[in-house]
């Protein structure tokens, strides 16, 4: 603005419309404005409104590089109070990074939990600064990343399908009961929750439940009986419908029991943790590298998939 008065005779009310014209990049008046500043300004009467840069003595060559300046900064241009805060605010973050790198860097992911394309770009980030994020686990997770001795471990909510006060609840009943044993154990102590099969799905190709023990493929074939058992008894119960054996049953004798059956291979379990970590596979990318390599395989196929973990 100031540039605009003293330079080419604008009034201030004048160079705040030019300022506007800036600040919301309009070309169209920016391009006006050129020739104004240079040339200045006439009404109808052909009194003078602005004088110009020409006529207050600047050449014009350079009345007009030095306004192609203004355009160019114009593109990308902060008001003094809004480039100090900005300053503060960089420092501010570039020493907590220096000095505190696993919680900025927990705090950055949180930040852009439900983002899967900015997830992924900061965990390829940590894996460049030998920074290691550990897989979502039942008996280790918290809603959100946490810090994990050296490391940062996966948060349930950043899974697909898995809402926030589903997860608030699995983990108030974790931390109030002890750790859960298994599959069914988590389902019938927080079967009052809103927790539905899409979100156990997702829950199980994404490797939440590895630590129980069980293969994805056992845990896959088992989940739906579980909840439906647990739902059906939990009716029952509520209706007043008991067997007259129920109460003599005990409960070792009834606990679920799930059928031996083999892991996926590397690369099905790979693919099927796309579905809950879009565009982010994160629990056997190293496995595949290792098929891969070991196996010496070279083919695109290979290559494409060993690139994610790079």
């Amino acid at each position: 603005m100031n540039i605009a008065r003293e330079v080419a005779g604008y009034s201030f009310g004048k160079a705040d419309e030019l300022r506007r014209a800036m600040g919301k990049k309009d070309a169209a008046k920016m391009a006006a404005n050129k020739d104004i500043f240079i040339n200045g300004k006439k009404d109808e009467e052909g009194n003078v409104i602005i004088e110009g840069a020409v006529s207050r003595g600047m050449p014009k060559e350079i009345a007009s590089e030095l306004f192609e300046q203004i355009t160019k900064f114009a593109a990308y241009a902060f008001n003094k109070s809004h480039a100090t805060a900005y300053s503060v605010i960089t420092y501010q973050t570039a020493w907590l990074k220096r000095y505190y790198p696993l919680c900025f860097l927990a705090a950055v992911l949180n930040n852009r939990i439900t983002n899967a394309d900015e997830v992924k770009n900061y965990v390829n980030y940590l894996n460049t600064i030998n920074i290691k994020v550990l897989q979502p686990d039942i008996n280790k997770s918290k809603t959100k990343f946490s810090i994990e001795g050296e490391n940062l471990r996966f948060g349930l909510m950043a899974i697909k399908n898995v809402g926030e006060a589903a997860v608030d609840a699995i983990i108030a009943e974790r931390n109030a009961n002890g750790d859960f044993t298994d599959l069914e154990d988590l389902l019938n102590r927080v079967s009052g929750v809103n927790i539905n099969k899409r979100m156990v799905e997702s829950m199980i190709k994404g490797g939440v439940f590895d630590c129980f023990g069980k293969t994805r493929a056992t845990l896959m074939a088992s989940y739906e009986q579980i909840m439906d058992t647990i739902a059906r008894d939990k009716k029952n119960s509520e209706g007043g419908q008991m067997s007259l054996f129920d109460a003599l049953i005990d409960d070792d004798f009834v606990k679920f029991k799930y059928p031996d059956i083999p892991e996926y291979t590397e690369i099905n379990k790979l693919m099927l943790e796309t579905e809950p970590f879009p565009l982010l596979p994160v629990t056997t990318m190293q496995g595949v590298t290792d098929f891969c390599q070991s196996r010496d395989l070279v083919s695109s196929g290979c290559r494409f998939l060993a690139s994610f973990a790079a």
